[in-house]
């Protein structure tokens, strides 16, 4: 250890100001970060994973009991860091999916998303299940 580092000095990276132990900092190769953002109940709503300076978004949607209705594709982009993306996608039964993540999916037909149908019944039981593509 350097003379002018010692253990329990504080230090600033570029990201967010945020302030580490010198003698709690790591350096990988080549990592990889999971980051999963939740609404106000706790329910997943966005994942991302950023590896080998690309960034793959996701979000998943549900209806108003709870269920998982809506599960969109990874977008990729480049040289971004792990955020909340606002514009990714947002979902209406009636007007389907909206956002960036449609332009990334052209062959898609708006259909980049898994999608889950549960009979009328406020159970789990599953009526029918899409995949990408035009329905």
């Amino acid at each position: 250890m350097s003379p002018d580092i010692q253990p329990g000095d504080y230090c600033s990276f570029y990201t967010n100001n945020a302030s580490v132990l010198k003698d709690n900092l790591v350096v990988y190769k080549s990592p990889t970060i999971t980051a999963s953002f939740s609404d106000g109940i706790n329910r997943i709503i966005q994942t991302q994973k950023h590896e080998n300076n690309a960034l793959q978004v996701s979000a998943q949607f549900y209806d108003e009991i709870g269920r998982s209705i809506v599960q969109t594709k990874a977008v990729k982009t480049a040289n971004e860091l792990v955020s909340y993306k606002d514009n990714c996608a947002t979902y209406s039964p009636t007007k389907g999916l909206t956002g960036n993540i449609i332009a990334e999916f052209p062959l898609d037909n708006n259909y980049p998303y898994f999608q889950t149908k549960y009979e009328p019944a406020p159970t789990l039981r599953k009526k029918e299940i899409g995949l990408p593509g035009q329905q």
